[in-house]
């Protein structure tokens, strides 16, 4: 069984002084870091090329960005393995009281954002195989369920 990782290394697009305002739509860029390792002491286990990764905030489910993760393995009895990954937004429409929240919480280092690995092309084939919670630098255990 597959245990999986996210971290926030970095995120922009999501400044409080300059970027989160009324009225204005968002371009958020997050810089993950994803990691796979392998639980088990006989097999081991893969991210596969086109897993999709997804950002929103909170535990409000506003969509932010999204991107591919790369192919991701870790043998049995190995340490975890990661790789960087960049998920974007473009356009980003959200909520004025969404909007205040969000900028009250990035500004305080408390902003928790939810990140989905999902298998497939988003057809009806599609399947989230890790949800995660994170803060940008850390913060959160960053292991997935």
């Amino acid at each position: 069984m597959p245990q999986y990782s996210v971290e926030i290394a970095y995120v922009s697009g999501l400044d409080p002084a300059t970027d989160l305002h009324a009225g204005a739509a968002l371009d958020p860029v997050f810089n993950l870091t994803v990691g796979i390792a392998s639980k088990g002491e006989y097999r081991g286990v893969c991210i596969e090329p086109r897993t999709a990764v997804k950002v929103s905030y909170s535990y409000l489910g506003l969509p932010l960005a999204g991107g591919r993760v790369p192919e991701v393995c870790a043998g049995p009895k190995e340490p975890a393995e990661k790789r960087t990954v960049v998920a974007r937004g473009v356009g980003v429409s959200v909520p004025g009281y969404m909007l205040d929240s969000l900028a009250e919480d990035m500004r305080s280092g408390e902003a928790v954002f939810e990140v989905k690995l999902i298998k497939g092309d988003g057809d009806r084939y599609s399947r989230t195989v890790a949800t995660c919670w994170a803060r940008v630098g850390g913060g959160l255990d960053d292991r997935c369920i």
